[in-house]
């Protein structure tokens, strides 16, 4: 397998980031050893056997299979892990620092609880415990008096165990942290489908990523880029063609073929024209609503598409030309920021894929069973994803939902992470008792009342189940390496079982009679993934040591276009492009942590010097829209929403961002963790609003944006 010149340049950050990790790299290299003596939380090697224990990633939204190398009993660096269908011979710079972050200085080392004065003093195990089951038990005489919040993207077992011990207590308010999936299950429910949409990238000939970052932040990247890899063999000409459309030319857009620029916020617009190109060239779908899905179509033709999106007419149509010219291609819809596209624009990306006959195909848009539920009480997985955070804590704010007594937050940051502050951190912080089960000090636990110690990723046992982007059903486990968490913390199963148990509320069973011939205590991690594996037929003791276990059945499904509710999700895009100057384009990169890692300090060394000077955060312009708004390199200024909020930062110039389009990057501002992260820069999901559309869930959005010189 080799890569062309370009694409090994797009993925050369990566691979120096996941190297960087290795303590032995620390040696050679004489500015990272300068770094470490900065860092007295890093341990020394000690001499020791070489091991090697495959496992998936938890900390790296990639969820890519990895190799840990063990000196001595100690994880000292991580690789791919080539066998693995999420994995390769390279890892995500956010991959690669999980050996490191083990012993980060902002980890959770023993149970906290705020006092009187607002600090935070350490408690035991027991005492934290009883207050919990305390809470707890006031909050199940209510029925949904208990909110729950899980930053687990693509566990499968952790959240039938949070969701489960809601129901027990009398509520169905569990919630998952918004990402890229909700939106895409929500659009895929409305047209027909009761199945989490995948994406078969591997044998795919064309790629067509709207707002997909697919080679940086979007699904499993990690699979993403060896997709990518094999479609251009070293010294062969490239197999297969990817396009990325979006309002900033970042790392994939220098990668692939392709770039066309459309301005963030009209994504859908720009697949709507595509669809109207294809069907003038005698593309359909056997669908009940075609003809309805053309008429809409129609009323966006190249040169409207061009006003409404800034895509160049010209782009707008090669574009369609190569997809129709292609044999097995697929169309993926994101949001730049990770937050989820507008489920418009994914359904809008699912009627291009009906169009050229790619549903459920190889190479095309397939349709993934959803995952059994096991334990009683428990949501499944497609309920999970029906709840909408942003929405329920909106009705929350409004007075049309009850505030809850009692908020339990695994693993996940809300407080940094999720917009309109004003609105929805005001009605989370109306919640009278909030209890953070977290591994890092992050702005939700400085926000709780009871913070519990989580182990990392590397030190429990836990489960990644079909991460949305794949194009088949993967399931694997995270192996812990270590045989006990370096700090004073406990797993998700340990904490909740003695929580219930002294709250005297039951513990949820196994809810069918083939889970419960397992014959172990249903309540545990380990039980739960020895019920999966027998009812996946997969081999658990395999499962143990890093294999995956995959599945190539679909789902049938029967699609419609949904063209009623497509239209009415639309009309409010369209009003809003007409009427916006300058839009805000995002800018994430894996380098730059999660809400929930933050900045790791080998991520530190790849911001780059246009971003942040200091702790001052710069954005991008291109020399357009500089010239027309008298912007000129260093000058500052102030972007105004009308929600109030605003950010001031410094501007540089950067023609690989479109025009009328500030470029933004996104991970800074955090006010906890370390050193590396605190204090740097500023927060921009501060800057973005929530819209509600019934049916439709929420939307994140910048209304009325106003940029000014500072």
């Amino acid at each position: 397998m080799g890569l062309s010149r370009r694409g090994f340049l797009a993925l050369a950050a990566g691979a120096v980031a996941g190297a960087l990790a290795s303590p032995i790299v620390w040696k050679t290299l004489d500015d990272v050893t300068i770094w470490t003596q900065n860092w007295p939380w890093i341990p020394r090697l000690k001499p020791g056997e070489n091991t090697f224990l495959a496992t998936t990633t938890k900390m790296c939204p990639s969820s890519a299979g990895t190799i840990v190398r063990i000196v001595g009993g100690r994880p000292v660096t991580i690789a791919g892990n080539p066998e693995h269908p999420l994995g390769s011979n390279g890892v995500t710079a956010l991959a690669g620092a999980e050996v490191q972050m083990l012993y980060s200085p902002s980890r959770v080392k023993t149970p906290l609880k705020r006092m009187p004065d607002g600090n935070f003093q350490s408690i035991s195990w027991d005492e934290a415990i009883t207050l919990l089951a305390g809470h707890l038990k006031n909050a199940s005489r209510t029925k949904d008096s208990l909110l729950c919040i899980s930053g687990d993207q693509h566990g499968v077992t952790a959240n039938e165990l949070l969701s489960a011990c809601a129901g027990a207590c009398g509520s169905s308010r569990f919630f998952l942290m918004p990402g890229e999936i909700q939106p895409a299950a929500r659009a895929a429910r409305l047209m027909g489908a009761d199945a989490q949409p995948g994406y078969d990238l591997e044998k795919s000939d064309y790629v067509l990523m709207i707002g997909a970052n697919a080679l940086e932040t979007w699904g499993p990247v990690i699979r993403n880029r060896r997709a990518f890899a094999e479609g251009r063999p070293h010294g062969e000409p490239p197999a297969t063609t990817w396009t990325y459309c979006s309002a900033t030319q970042v790392s994939s857009a220098a990668a692939v073929n392709s770039w066309v620029p459309v301005a963030a916020g009209t994504e859908a617009v720009f697949a709507l024209g595509l669809a109207h190109l294809l069907i003038k060239n005698g593309y359909a779908a056997n669908a009940p609503d075609i003809a309805g899905f053309a008429a809409l179509a129609a009323e966006f033709p190249p040169q409207r598409v061009s006003a409404l999106t800034g895509a160049p007419e010209a782009l707008l149509r090669k574009t369609a030309v190569e997809l129709a010219a292609s044999a097995q291609p697929i169309v993926l819809a994101g949001s730049q920021n990770n937050s989820g596209a507008p489920a418009a624009t994914v359904m809008a990306a699912i009627a291009l894929n009906m169009l050229l006959g790619v549903v459920n195909k190889e190479g095309g848009l397939t349709f993934l069973p959803w995952p059994a539920t096991l334990l009683e009480h428990a949501l499944p997985r497609a309920r999970q994803l029906e709840n909408d955070l942003c929405a329920e804590l909106a009705a929350i704010a409004a007075g049309k939902s009850p505030t809850p007594n009692l908020a339990l937050i695994y693993d996940a940051n809300p407080v940094y992470a999720l917009p309109d502050k004003h609105k929805l951190l005001k009605a989370y912080a109306s919640i009278p008792f909030k209890a953070c089960i977290t591994p890092l000090m992050t702005e939700t636990a400085m926000a709780s009342d009871l913070v519990l110690p989580l182990p990392m990723g590397l030190e429990r046992l836990d489960d990644v189940c079909n991460p949305y982007g794949c194009g088949k059903n993967v399931y694997s486990l995270c192996v812990p390496v270590l045989p006990a968490p370096l700090t004073d913390a406990r797993p998700l199963d340990a904490i909740l079982s003695a929580t219930l148990a002294q709250a005297q509320i039951a513990l949820p069973n196994f809810a069918d009679q083939e889970a419960a011939l397992t014959g172990t205590k249903p309540f545990t991690i380990r039980s739960l993934i020895a019920a999966r594996a027998q009812k996946m037929h997969a081999k658990e003791q395999e499962l143990l040591k890093g294999a995956a276990h995959t599945d190539e059945t679909l789902a049938p499904v029967s699609l419609r276009f949904a063209t009623d509710i497509l239209q009415k999700a639309i009309k409010p895009l369209i009003q809003s492009a007409a009427s916006e100057t300058v839009r805000i384009a995002p800018m994430t990169r894996m380098a730059l942590g999660t809400p929930d890692t933050a900045i790791p300090p080998f991520g530190v060394k790849l911001i780059r010097a246009s971003e942040l000077k200091g702790t001052e955060l710069f954005a991008l312009v291109n020399s357009n829209t500089a010239a027309r708004l008298g912007l000129t390199p260093g000058c500052r200024v102030r972007l105004c929403a009308d929600s109030g909020a605003s950010l001031e930062l410094g501007v540089n110039i950067y023609d690989g961002v479109m025009d009328n389009a500030i470029a933004v990057p996104n991970g800074y501002g955090h006010t906890a963790f370390d050193a590396f992260s605190r204090g740097k820069g500023r927060n921009l999901a501060d800057l973005y609003s929530v819209a509600v559309q019934e049916g439709l869930g929420s939307e994140w959005k910048v209304a009325g944006l106003r940029l000014e010189r500072a």
